[in-house]
Protein backbone atom coordinates (compact mmCIF):
# COMPACT_ATOMS: atom_id res chain seq x y z
CA UNK A 1 0.00 0.00 0.00
CA UNK A 2 2.83 2.39 0.86
CA UNK A 3 4.52 1.68 -2.49
CA UNK A 4 1.26 2.40 -4.33
CA UNK A 5 0.84 5.65 -2.44
CA UNK A 6 4.39 6.65 -3.33
CA UNK A 7 3.70 6.01 -7.00
CA UNK A 8 0.46 8.00 -6.79
CA UNK A 9 2.33 10.83 -5.05
CA UNK A 10 4.91 10.92 -7.83
CA UNK A 11 2.19 11.05 -10.48
CA UNK A 12 0.28 13.74 -8.57
CA UNK A 13 3.44 15.79 -8.00
CA UNK A 14 4.25 15.56 -11.73
CA UNK A 15 0.82 16.76 -12.83
CA UNK A 16 0.68 19.38 -10.08
CA UNK A 17 3.97 20.77 -11.39
CA UNK A 18 2.58 21.05 -14.90
CA UNK A 19 -0.66 22.57 -13.64
CA UNK A 20 1.11 25.14 -11.45
CA UNK A 21 3.32 26.23 -14.35
CA UNK A 22 0.40 26.38 -16.78
CA UNK A 23 -1.89 28.18 -14.29
CA UNK A 24 0.78 30.71 -13.41
CA UNK A 25 1.62 31.38 -17.08
CA UNK A 26 -2.04 31.89 -17.98
CA UNK A 27 -2.61 34.16 -14.97
CA UNK A 28 0.42 36.28 -15.87
CA UNK A 29 -0.84 36.61 -19.44
CA UNK A 30 -4.35 37.41 -18.20
CA UNK A 31 -3.19 40.12 -15.79
CA UNK A 32 -0.55 41.78 -17.98
CA UNK A 33 -0.75 42.09 -21.77
CA UNK A 34 -4.45 41.21 -21.85
CA UNK A 35 -5.32 44.02 -19.43
CA UNK A 36 -5.70 47.60 -20.67
CA UNK A 37 -4.96 49.08 -17.24
CA UNK A 38 -1.67 47.20 -17.11
CA UNK A 39 -0.59 48.50 -20.52
CA UNK A 40 -1.53 52.08 -19.62
CA UNK A 41 0.35 51.83 -16.34
CA UNK A 42 3.44 50.60 -18.18
CA UNK A 43 3.27 53.57 -20.56
CA UNK A 44 3.51 55.80 -17.49
CA UNK A 45 6.14 53.59 -15.86
CA UNK A 46 8.68 54.00 -18.66
CA UNK A 47 7.77 57.63 -19.53
CA UNK A 48 6.66 56.47 -22.97
CA UNK A 49 5.08 59.83 -23.77
CA UNK A 50 8.36 61.64 -23.06
CA UNK A 51 10.24 59.18 -25.26
CA UNK A 52 7.84 59.85 -28.13
CA UNK A 53 8.23 63.61 -27.60
CA UNK A 54 12.01 63.26 -27.81
CA UNK A 55 11.77 61.17 -30.97
CA UNK A 56 9.40 63.71 -32.51
CA UNK A 57 11.77 66.55 -31.67
CA UNK A 58 14.67 64.72 -33.28
CA UNK A 59 12.58 63.92 -36.33
CA UNK A 60 11.45 67.54 -36.71
CA UNK A 61 15.02 68.81 -36.31
CA UNK A 62 16.28 66.60 -39.13
CA UNK A 63 13.89 68.23 -41.59
CA UNK A 64 14.27 71.68 -40.07
CA UNK A 65 17.94 71.71 -41.06
CA UNK A 66 17.06 70.58 -44.58
CA UNK A 67 14.32 73.18 -45.02
CA UNK A 68 16.43 76.14 -43.94
CA UNK A 69 13.54 77.43 -41.84
CA UNK A 70 14.21 78.68 -38.28
CA UNK A 71 13.82 76.36 -35.33
CA UNK A 72 10.83 78.17 -33.83
CA UNK A 73 8.74 77.25 -36.89
CA UNK A 74 8.88 73.62 -35.76
CA UNK A 75 7.99 74.29 -32.13
CA UNK A 76 4.59 73.75 -30.47
CA UNK A 77 3.22 71.73 -33.36
CA UNK A 78 1.12 69.64 -30.99
CA UNK A 79 -0.06 69.76 -27.39
CA UNK A 80 1.11 67.26 -24.78
CA UNK A 81 -2.49 66.38 -24.01
CA UNK A 82 -3.17 65.66 -27.68
CA UNK A 83 -0.07 63.48 -27.91
CA UNK A 84 -1.05 61.50 -24.81
CA UNK A 85 -4.64 61.17 -25.99
CA UNK A 86 -3.51 59.91 -29.41
CA UNK A 87 -1.31 57.24 -27.84
CA UNK A 88 -3.92 56.21 -25.29
CA UNK A 89 -6.57 56.01 -28.00
CA UNK A 90 -4.66 53.13 -29.58
CA UNK A 91 -4.69 51.26 -26.29
CA UNK A 92 -8.40 52.02 -25.83
CA UNK A 93 -9.12 50.80 -29.35
CA UNK A 94 -7.19 47.56 -28.83
CA UNK A 95 -9.13 46.59 -25.72
CA UNK A 96 -12.47 48.37 -26.09
CA UNK A 97 -12.86 49.06 -29.81
CA UNK A 98 -14.28 52.39 -30.96
CA UNK A 99 -12.41 55.03 -32.93
CA UNK A 100 -8.72 55.89 -33.03
CA UNK A 101 -7.85 59.51 -32.32
CA UNK A 102 -5.22 61.19 -34.49
CA UNK A 103 -4.02 64.79 -34.14
CA UNK A 104 -1.97 64.85 -37.35
CA UNK A 105 -4.46 67.37 -38.84
CA UNK A 106 -3.68 69.68 -35.92
CA UNK A 107 0.04 69.29 -36.63
CA UNK A 108 -0.58 70.11 -40.30
CA UNK A 109 -2.50 73.26 -39.38
CA UNK A 110 0.10 74.47 -36.90
CA UNK A 111 3.10 73.97 -39.19
CA UNK A 112 1.25 75.91 -41.91
CA UNK A 113 0.45 78.72 -39.49
CA UNK A 114 4.03 78.88 -38.22
CA UNK A 115 5.48 79.00 -41.73
CA UNK A 116 3.00 81.63 -42.90
CA UNK A 117 3.72 83.73 -39.82
CA UNK A 118 7.48 83.48 -40.44
CA UNK A 119 7.09 84.45 -44.11
CA UNK A 120 4.80 87.35 -43.22
CA UNK A 121 7.06 88.71 -40.49
CA UNK A 122 10.07 88.64 -42.81
CA UNK A 123 8.22 89.86 -45.93
CA UNK A 124 9.19 86.76 -47.88
CA UNK A 125 7.35 85.94 -51.07
CA UNK A 126 7.71 82.39 -52.33
CA UNK A 127 7.95 81.29 -55.92
CA UNK A 128 5.84 78.36 -57.12
CA UNK A 129 8.69 75.88 -56.75
CA UNK A 130 9.43 77.13 -53.24
CA UNK A 131 5.76 76.79 -52.32
CA UNK A 132 5.81 73.17 -53.45
CA UNK A 133 8.96 72.53 -51.40
CA UNK A 134 7.32 74.07 -48.33
CA UNK A 135 4.23 71.93 -48.85
CA UNK A 136 6.43 68.85 -49.08
CA UNK A 137 8.10 69.74 -45.78
CA UNK A 138 4.70 70.27 -44.16
CA UNK A 139 3.58 66.83 -45.34
CA UNK A 140 6.83 65.28 -44.14
CA UNK A 141 6.37 66.80 -40.67
CA UNK A 142 2.90 65.28 -40.50
CA UNK A 143 4.37 61.92 -41.56
CA UNK A 144 6.97 62.18 -38.79
CA UNK A 145 4.19 62.68 -36.24
CA UNK A 146 2.13 59.81 -37.63
CA UNK A 147 5.16 57.50 -37.71
CA UNK A 148 6.01 58.11 -34.06
CA UNK A 149 2.47 58.30 -32.68
CA UNK A 150 0.15 56.55 -35.10
CA UNK A 151 2.31 54.02 -36.93
CA UNK A 152 0.37 51.13 -35.41
CA UNK A 153 -2.86 52.07 -37.20
CA UNK A 154 -2.10 49.92 -40.26
CA UNK A 155 -1.40 46.82 -38.19
CA UNK A 156 -4.18 46.66 -35.63
CA UNK A 157 -7.35 46.27 -37.69
CA UNK A 158 -8.24 42.81 -36.39
CA UNK A 159 -6.45 43.05 -33.05
CA UNK A 160 -9.50 44.07 -30.92
CA UNK A 161 -11.46 41.00 -32.06
CA UNK A 162 -8.45 38.75 -31.52
CA UNK A 163 -7.87 40.16 -28.03
CA UNK A 164 -11.53 39.75 -27.14
CA UNK A 165 -11.52 36.11 -28.24
CA UNK A 166 -8.18 35.51 -26.55
CA UNK A 167 -9.45 36.99 -23.29
CA UNK A 168 -12.47 34.68 -23.33
CA UNK A 169 -10.32 31.64 -24.12
CA UNK A 170 -7.77 32.51 -21.44
CA UNK A 171 -10.50 32.91 -18.79
CA UNK A 172 -11.93 29.51 -19.66
CA UNK A 173 -8.48 27.91 -19.61
CA UNK A 174 -7.67 29.65 -16.30
CA UNK A 175 -10.85 28.32 -14.67
CA UNK A 176 -10.25 24.81 -16.05
CA UNK A 177 -6.66 24.74 -14.81
CA UNK A 178 -7.57 26.03 -11.35
CA UNK A 179 -10.43 23.53 -10.97
CA UNK A 180 -8.13 20.67 -11.99
CA UNK A 181 -5.41 21.94 -9.66
CA UNK A 182 -7.81 22.14 -6.71
CA UNK A 183 -9.14 18.66 -7.51
CA UNK A 184 -5.64 17.14 -7.50
CA UNK A 185 -4.72 18.88 -4.24
CA UNK A 186 -7.95 17.67 -2.58
CA UNK A 187 -7.39 14.16 -3.91
CA UNK A 188 -3.87 14.08 -2.47
CA UNK A 189 -5.18 15.56 0.80
CA UNK A 190 -7.80 12.82 1.12
CA UNK A 191 -5.22 10.19 0.19
CA UNK A 192 -3.01 11.31 3.09
CA UNK A 193 -5.67 12.56 5.48
CA UNK A 194 -4.00 10.58 8.27
CA UNK A 195 -0.47 11.38 7.03
CA UNK A 196 -0.43 15.14 6.60
CA UNK A 197 3.35 15.21 6.42
CA UNK A 198 3.21 13.13 3.22
CA UNK A 199 0.62 15.50 1.75
CA UNK A 200 2.75 18.56 2.54
CA UNK A 201 5.83 16.78 1.17
CA UNK A 202 4.09 16.04 -2.14
CA UNK A 203 2.90 19.64 -2.52
CA UNK A 204 6.38 20.87 -1.58
CA UNK A 205 8.02 18.76 -4.28
CA UNK A 206 5.57 20.09 -6.88
CA UNK A 207 6.24 23.68 -5.75
CA UNK A 208 10.02 23.28 -5.93
CA UNK A 209 9.82 21.65 -9.35
CA UNK A 210 7.49 24.39 -10.60
CA UNK A 211 9.73 27.14 -9.28
CA UNK A 212 12.88 25.66 -10.80
CA UNK A 213 11.19 25.09 -14.17
CA UNK A 214 9.77 28.64 -14.25
CA UNK A 215 13.22 30.01 -13.50
CA UNK A 216 14.80 27.80 -16.19
CA UNK A 217 12.12 28.84 -18.68
CA UNK A 218 12.96 32.48 -18.10
CA UNK A 219 16.69 31.82 -18.47
CA UNK A 220 16.13 29.80 -21.66
CA UNK A 221 14.14 32.61 -23.26
CA UNK A 222 16.82 35.15 -22.32
CA UNK A 223 19.51 32.90 -23.74
CA UNK A 224 17.84 32.04 -27.04
CA UNK A 225 15.96 35.23 -27.90
CA UNK A 226 17.79 38.51 -28.40
CA UNK A 227 15.12 40.70 -26.85
CA UNK A 228 17.25 43.85 -26.87
CA UNK A 229 17.40 43.83 -30.66
CA UNK A 230 13.64 43.64 -31.19
CA UNK A 231 12.56 46.40 -33.60
CA UNK A 232 8.86 47.09 -34.21
CA UNK A 233 7.38 50.09 -36.03
CA UNK A 234 9.60 52.71 -34.32
CA UNK A 235 12.17 52.95 -31.55
CA UNK A 236 9.76 54.13 -28.85
CA UNK A 237 7.31 51.32 -29.47
CA UNK A 238 10.18 48.81 -29.69
CA UNK A 239 11.47 49.95 -26.29
CA UNK A 240 7.97 49.66 -24.85
CA UNK A 241 7.59 46.12 -26.23
CA UNK A 242 10.94 45.08 -24.79
CA UNK A 243 10.01 46.53 -21.40
CA UNK A 244 6.77 44.52 -21.35
CA UNK A 245 8.62 41.31 -22.26
CA UNK A 246 11.25 41.89 -19.57
CA UNK A 247 8.57 42.68 -16.99
CA UNK A 248 6.66 39.46 -17.75
CA UNK A 249 9.83 37.35 -17.73
CA UNK A 250 10.90 38.88 -14.42
CA UNK A 251 7.63 37.68 -12.92
CA UNK A 252 8.57 34.14 -13.95
CA UNK A 253 11.91 34.54 -12.20
CA UNK A 254 10.56 36.14 -9.01
CA UNK A 255 7.61 33.81 -8.56
CA UNK A 256 9.74 30.82 -9.56
CA UNK A 257 12.03 31.61 -6.65
CA UNK A 258 9.06 32.12 -4.32
CA UNK A 259 7.53 28.78 -5.33
CA UNK A 260 10.86 27.02 -4.83
CA UNK A 261 11.37 28.56 -1.37
CA UNK A 262 7.79 27.74 -0.28
CA UNK A 263 8.22 24.17 -1.53
CA UNK A 264 11.54 23.79 0.27
CA UNK A 265 10.05 25.07 3.53
CA UNK A 266 7.14 22.67 3.11
CA UNK A 267 9.45 19.67 2.60
CA UNK A 268 11.63 20.62 5.60
CA UNK A 269 8.54 21.08 7.76
CA UNK A 270 7.05 17.73 6.69
CA UNK A 271 10.30 15.91 7.48
CA UNK A 272 10.56 17.60 10.88
CA UNK A 273 6.96 16.56 11.54
CA UNK A 274 7.82 12.96 10.70
CA UNK A 275 10.79 12.97 13.07
CA UNK A 276 8.79 14.54 15.90
CA UNK A 277 6.27 11.75 15.60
Amino acid sequence: MKVLKKIIDIVIAFFLTLLIIASFSVMVLSHTVLQKDYMLSQLEEIDYYEKVKTDLKNGFENYQYQSGLPENVFENLYSENALKSDINSFIDYLYDGGEIQNSSAEVKTRIEQNINQYLSENNITLKEEQKKNIENYENIIVQVYEKEVSSMVNYIGQVPKVLEQLNKAVKMIEIGLLVTLVFLVLFDFLLHIKEMSEFVNCIGIAMIASGVLLFLLQMTIYKNIDINNILLLNQSFSDFTKYIIFDVLDKFKVYGMIFAVVGFVGIVWSNCWKKSK
